[in-house]
């Protein structure tokens, strides 16, 4: 952990920081994200009495993710081989 940052939080509140602007740009779109999911979930629940809007996002999301953990185990395993030539 970079002590550097806990010992300047105010580090953290420039917005000229790049993990600032970061994690920021992260909260919007994941705000903007859920957002969208809940309006057209209500939509849905109050016209169709059903989650399948809720249910679609949720499995798209565990299918985003397991995409992204088999580059990241490619990635792992390409730098492991590349150390052990």
């Amino acid at each position: 952990m970079n002590m550097s940052i806990i010992m300047k939080p105010h580090i953290l509140l420039c917005p000229q920081n790049k993990i600032f602007s970061w994690y920021h740009n992260l909260v919007i779109f994941s705000r903007l994200f859920v957002e969208g999911v809940m309006t057209e979930t209500l939509s849905e629940l109050i016209q169709n009495c059903t989650f399948k809007v809720l249910t679609d996002a949720v499995n798209t999301q565990k299918e985003r993710k397991a995409q992204l953990q088999e580059t990241i185990l490619k990635y792992d395993n390409n730098i492991i081989y590349f150390m052990l030539r």
